[in-house]
């Protein structure tokens, strides 16, 4: 925390203690965006993913979906870590087929 201006309260300020210390400015979060199409924000990250051209590697479902599972929702390949990017970053799989359009699970990883 920073202060950047300290002085005694006056009846024109917030009366209530619970609204202090006041922020001048939220900072904003930023989120990647899917590093295939440069469109749509990233829903997962991986390390080791072999179709990456660098590491971490960020996708959309748009793009993830079709590079890693064929149209029966088979993995393609497994030899990569993919992680849930968002708010916070949650290990989901160590990549097996996904049981909803946004989720995916591993039955080593419970």
């Amino acid at each position: 925390m920073i202060f950047t201006d300290m002085r005694m309260s006056t009846n024109a300020d917030v009366q209530n203690a619970a609204a202090y210390p006041l922020r001048p400015f939220m900072t904003r979060t930023k989120r990647r965006k899917c590093s295939v199409c440069n469109l749509y924000p990233a829903l997962y990250v991986t390390y080791g993913d072999r179709l990456a051209s660098e590491n971490p590697f960020f996708y959309c479902e748009e793009c993830f979906q079709p590079l890693h599972y064929d149209v029966n929702g088979d993995i393609l390949y497994s030899d990569f870590n993919v992680y849930n990017y968002g708010m916070s970053l949650v290990v989901l799989a160590r990549c097996t087929p996904p049981d909803s359009r946004f989720r995916i699970t591993c039955a080593d990883h419970e």
